[in-house]
């Protein structure tokens, strides 16, 4: 069993031990004095070179994996050959984790089943670890005879996406990464509604161009799957068409006449569905006017 504790020799890194280990000598040899350093050697060599034996050997019987069920039994005998040869996992070594924890990490190193470096796959573990919410890239090295280094990098969150089961992080591809603490919501756009995590990148790109009108922007919501409606802080919903965001909303802003719509005391919505004209809903009533897209006056 591996224990955590901080590496002295690397900030910000944790370092994980395996606890109540001895050298490999002790254990086997079980002696009451002290034996001769060449005795001591020439077990491990011996060990050593058993172990690496034993590799070659699941590789070739096994085509590289591939039949390893059958070979089991060789497979744990040459591992705990290169554990007595002082091959044995007894450090971890983690970087670059914030928001993943050390423990998350190492379940996914998963080395109950892999006791020495020789019998460590690299790569099965990066993949694992790159199965984390967070994890957006993983290296694992190892470094012999008795330690694993593993430095991640991170996904940033790019906005929050609310849901009917709650309020998630989520990263720039939309993929969901946990849980928003209510300390990162504030900096973050907000997205709603199903289809609102894929490519959320879009949405917000397009409200940067309109830096003014994004500034009010409490949540952007989406509906159907194919089309957005912004919620103005203090003021009505703009209904978007889709795939023409960006000409609506060139038009509706370059318009000053239209800019009194956005006083969300007397109008509720505003509809730029419609190439030609734009639709509003006052707040105190159900009945739609119309207005000239140019003219951005109501009619009754």
């Amino acid at each position: 069993m591996l224990n955590s504790a901080r590496a002295p020799s690397r900030r910000g890194a944790s370092a994980h031990q395996r606890r109540g280990s001895a050298p490999a000598s002790a254990g086997v040899l079980g002696s009451t004095g002290a034996r001769p350093r060449s005795r001591r050697r020439g077990f491990r060599l011996t060990a050593f070179t058993t172990a690496i034996a034993g590799a070659v050997a699941f590789a070739a019987l096994t085509h590289w994996g591939a039949n390893a069920r059958q070979v089991r039994p060789v497979l744990d005998e040459a591992d705990r050959l290169a554990e007595l040869a002082g091959l044995g996992v007894r450090q971890v070594f983690l970087t670059g984790h914030r928001m993943t924890s050390d423990r998350d990490i190492f379940d996914a190193l998963d080395l109950s089943n892999a006791r020495s470096l020789l019998r460590f796959d690299s790569l099965a573990a990066r993949a694992r670890i790159e199965q984390l919410p967070w994890i957006k890239q993983a290296a694992i090295t190892r470094i012999f005879p008795d330690s694993i280094s593993v430095e991640v990098t991170e996904r940033e969150a790019f906005a929050v996406w609310r849901t009917s089961d709650g309020e998630f992080l989520i990263d720039v591809t939309g993929r969901v990464l946990g849980p928003a603490p209510p300390s990162m919501r504030a900096n973050l756009p907000r997205l709603v509604g199903e289809g609102a995590a894929r490519e959320p990148s879009v949405i917000v790109s397009i409200l940067a161009g309109f830096p003014e009108l994004q500034a009010r922007v409490e949540e952007v919501v989406r509906v159907a799957k194919r089309r957005w409606t912004l919620r103005l802080a203090n003021g009505p919903e703009i209904h978007l068409p889709a795939g023409r965001e960006i000409e609506a909303l060139k038009t509706f802003t370059s318009n000053l006449a239209a800019r009194h719509l956005l006083d969300g005391r007397v109008y509720a919505a505003i509809d730029l569905r419609s190439p030609d004209r734009i639709v509003v809903r006052p707040r105190h009533s159900d009945e739609q006017k119309t207005a000239s897209r140019y003219g951005a006056q109501p009619s009754g």
